[in-house]
């Protein structure tokens, strides 16, 4: 018998390794043959572990009190003192690494989740420490498992949040190095969504882990769902009490890095999902950001903000509150970027010239990654400029618009009218060598319609806010109470108004 099975005598309702962290059917197979194939990898750890045979008898017997006391609080609902408890076990659990995989199956995960993620994080180290890809990758395994079971506590989890956001940093290292994207994009999505709400607007620093997976998998379209309206940030410094003695109260909820990559990868998601307006939204927060040194990713967003501005049709000019060392940077770097603003104002040939920026800068453009920006803005120039003879003629000969829209030829101008017409900007009708073009009504849709009546009804609730904390103000009251004493008539204007009005009617 393993030297902690007998711990699940007299507790009920504690699932066996077997059923503790599969799911059903076919896909129950292929977790069970995951975790045999897991299995292998663990002689190793514990093969390379060192030798505690003469503490084993106690160790145990640590292990024993350690999983006890754990039902008792788990069944009182403490989960602050169970955190606690965990922490201070760290290093019962670094000796006994060889017996913690048996020791997470044997949790109950919905009574132990604290217990589960702080062993999965103790025993990742140790992997990693000795350089055993196998038991990381079998770390992952467990803690997908455990998610795709559904059965974990939240609060557990959030009583030990600062242990659960450094392993899933740790996944999304792992993951970057090895370019298993889609793994660790699938694992952190699992992880958000067991310690928030949809739709509840709380930041981690786990969505900016997800956002940059997302990306390198290239299924922006995944994490699209997770890029809301930040309303509050979730304070992963919340550690138990036994630690939080030297913690100070003004520390940040999160590393500010991990607010500017929520931003900096965010408003990419939303360019590949073609919602610029999102992108250039993220990307203003980036660059007003209160910054005391530069980040390259300050500078990069402010250039792809610009381009962005360029690409939405918007006024380009950088906007107030900007940090001075990055408005310093800019004006070194910005040069290429007004180029390509002014090639934009050209009146004669446009995609031309902004051609001509283009190849003068190329290498500074791939250095800063912006030249996919500036081919899609070549594209967008293409089309503004088929849609304005569109919108000056409405019959007009094929060889007239190539010229008049500076395309290289009729096959181009045919694809381009195809595409804006399937995307129903445009309206194309060839016949022989004259195409009918129109542009048709611009229609809104019920959830635009929607989303913008909400917005404006928090903007009021926001403003009906502002307005009474002001009038609750003391310098407001006390300016009030100061003109308004006795025998003062503050009528603002309003007797001599109507003095005059009278005086007029008279007339």
């Amino acid at each position: 018998m393993n030297s902690i099975d007998h711990l699940n005598e007299g507790i009920p309702d504690v699932p066996t390794p077997a059923n503790a962290l599969v799911g059903e059917g076919p896909e129950r197979q292929n977790n069970e043959n995951a975790v045999e194939r897991g299995r292998e990898a663990f002689p190793a750890i514990r093969a390379a572990s060192p030798a505690i045979s003469s503490n084993a008898a106690g160790n145990a017997q640590s292990l024993e009190k350690l999983f006890q006391r754990m039902n008792v609080l788990s069944k009182e609902g403490k989960w602050t003192d169970l955190a606690s408890v965990i922490r201070n076990h760290e290093e019962l659990m670094i000796k006994r690494c060889g017996d913690l995989e048996q020791f997470i199956l044997t949790c109950d995960p919905i009574k132990h989740s604290a217990a589960v993620i702080f062993a999965l994080n103790v025993l990742y180290d140790i992997a990693e420490k000795k350089s055993l890809s196998s038991g990381q990758e079998r770390v992952f395994d467990i803690l997908r498992n455990f998610f795709i079971s559904k059965t974990y506590g939240r609060e557990q989890l959030l009583s030990i949040v600062d242990i659960y956001c450094q392993l899933f940093r740790k996944l999304h290292d792992y993951c970057i190095s090895t370019k298993k994207y889609e793994i660790g994009l699938n694992v952190t999505i699992l992880g958000i969504d067991a310690i928030t709400d949809t739709g509840s607007g709380l930041l981690t620093s786990l969505h900016s882990h997800l956002f940059d997976l997302a990306l390198q998998a290239d299924q922006p379209g995944q994490a699209c769902g997770y890029l809301e309206d930040i309303k509050d940030i979730l304070n992963e410094n919340m550690i138990s009490q036994h630690i939080s003695s030297n913690y100070s109260t003004n520390s940040p909820h999160i590393e500010y890095k991990y607010v500017l990559s929520y931003l900096y990868y965010g408003s990419e998601i939303a360019y590949k999902n073609k919602d610029v307006n999102r992108a250039i939204v993220l990307l203003h927060n980036l660059i007003t950001f209160p910054a005391t040194d530069i980040v390259p990713m300050l500078v990069t967003g402010h250039k792809k903000w610009f381009l962005y501005q360029i690409l939405a049709d918007k006024d380009v000019t950088p906007p107030a509150g900007r940090s001075p060392c990055l408005n310093r940077v800019w004006r070194q770097e910005c040069e290429p970027y007004m180029k390509i603003y002014n090639a934009m104002q050209s009146k004669e040939n446009t995609l031309a010239a902004v051609n001509a920026v283009l190849k003068e800068h190329e290498k500074v453009f791939e250095k800063d990654e912006t030249t996919d920006l500036i081919n899609a803005l070549l594209v967008a120039l293409t089309e503004r400029a088929v849609l304005k003879v569109a919108k000056c003629f409405s019959n007009i000969g094929i060889q007239d618009l190539v010229r008049r829209a500076y395309l290289k030829s009729v096959e181009e101008a045919k694809e381009l009218c195809e595409k804006l017409s399937q995307e129903g900007k445009l309206t194309a009708r060839f016949e022989n060598d004259v195409v009918h073009l129109q542009i048709p009504a611009h229609k809104v849709s019920e959830s635009a319609i929607k989303k913008t009546l909400q917005r404006v009804e928090a903007a009021k609730q926001n403003l009906t806010t502002v307005h009474c904390s002001v009038q609750c103000h003391p310098i407001y009251l006390s300016r009030t109470l100061r003109v308004s004493g006795p025998g003062y008539l503050d009528d603002e204007g309003l007797s001599m108004s109507m003095a005059h009005s009278q005086a007029l009617q008279k007339d």
